[in-house]
């Protein structure tokens, strides 16, 4: 079965709803919802997690409202209304501000509005809230962040650089999507790292033996397992590749 994004959204923006107040402040009443630990050492990794888990949430509104547009029966003005209140309410991002507009557009009974709603975009389509290990996802991306490091410090070439550092980017933003929309938001992640791998073997082959370039294949393997795709990486991109993975 699917996840529902409009339920994933739901929770998160209930959960927020009843453990802040207005003049909280934006950034730490989004963190305690979205669960980063605050680094003192890291502040500005801790605003890029915050923003790329924010955006996280965006999706699952975009995902809500297309859902809502597919359908006839729940194409109405009322749902219409209660989503963009929901919209509204999270749209304005206010790193440095407080809680104060996500305050004065909800109210009790429009999240309870919107939770009728989600629940009817869930039986209409067949949807359920996304379950996967965020203590798993949490490591991984402490993993890809540590990685990255690496490989920006390393001696590699700088095209290798910027193609494996570029995946990796690209494979953190979706680890952060699929904590709140489920695996399927990994999968294009993997194949968008396959197919660019298989586009850039020729610069990759000479650093193949390279620790690093082991590391980001490890990485792949456990977004993979995440995916429950059930085929190794390597057994995925041996056709392509040859003699590039060791």
């Amino acid at each position: 079965m699917l996840s529902n994004p409009a339920l994933n959204l739901y929770h998160l923006v209930e959960k927020t709803y009843r453990q802040s107040y207005p003049n909280n402040s934006y950034k730490t009443s989004w963190s305690i919802t979205f669960e980063l630990t605050e680094d003192l050492n890291s502040p500005a990794n801790n605003k890029i997690a915050l923003i790329e888990s924010i955006n996280s949430m965006l999706k699952l509104y975009v995902d809500t409202k297309k859902l809502i547009e597919q359908n006839s029966r729940l194409n109405t003005e009322r749902n219409k209304k209660y989503l963009n209140i929901i919209g509204d309410a999270i749209s304005k991002i206010d790193i440095d501000g407080d809680m104060s507009h996500f305050f004065d557009t909800l109210n009790e009974e429009r999240l309870e509005a919107f939770s009728f709603l989600a629940e009817s975009i869930g039986y209409h389509y067949e949807l359920n809230e996304a379950t996967i290990n965020s203590e798993e996802v949490d490591k991984l991306i402490a993993e890809v962040d540590d990685l990255i490091t690496a490989i920006d410090e390393s001696n590699l070439p700088d095209d290798a650089k910027f193609i494996l550092v570029q995946n990796l980017h690209n494979i953190r933003e979706s680890l952060f999507i699929c904590k709140y929309s489920g695996v399927d938001a990994l999968k294009p992640a993997l194949e968008q790292s396959l197919g660019s791998l298989y586009l850039n073997h020729q610069q990759l082959e000479p650093i193949s033996n390279e620790e690093n370039f082991s590391r980001f294949f490890q990485v792949l393997e456990r977004v993979n397992t995440l995916c429950s795709v059930g085929i190794a990486v390597k057994e995925l991109a041996l056709p392509f590749f040859g003699n590039l993975i060791k």
